[in-house]
């Protein structure tokens, strides 16, 4: 089973962790000034966006170039990250191309419960001497 990441605003379902791109982390250099902004000088910094391995029905066809992608729920609209073709670098230092990129903080992940139905038998009531006879 997989992961459904769904819009933080309006729980509309989005994509399932089947659509996400693996990019190997700390493949490239990020600048020192980045690092220390952060207060992060050892230079292990987390991925803050997922990327998507190809577009969904619910993207804008306008913006397959390059630009910004909103919830399709047309009354949150709320802003879910960006598009470009010619690539972008995620927060760990890696270029992914082509960038399909969600903010992770504008995205829930809802995991599918695994629930075990176990069957106990209650115990009979107790016969008494009278019913017996």
């Amino acid at each position: 089973m997989s992961d459904e990441f769904v819009c933080r605003m309006c729980r509309v379902p989005l994509f399932t962790s089947v659509d996400l791109m693996e990019h190997e982390p700390h493949q490239h250099r990020i600048a020192l000034r980045k690092k220390m902004k952060e207060g992060n000088i050892n230079g292990v910094v987390e991925c803050s966006s997922y990327f998507l391995s190809d577009t969904k029905e619910w993207m804008d066809e306008n913006l397959l170039a390059e630009g910004k992608l909103h919830c399709p729920k047309q009354k949150c609209n709320a802003r879910l990250g960006s598009f470009e073709w010619s690539g972008s670098q995620c927060s760990c230092g890696t270029w992914v191309t082509p960038s399909i990129q969600i903010t992770k903080s504008r995205v829930d992940i809802k995991r599918p419960i695994q629930v075990k139905v176990v069957y106990v038998p209650t115990e009979a009531p107790a016969t008494t001497a009278s019913e017996t006879s």
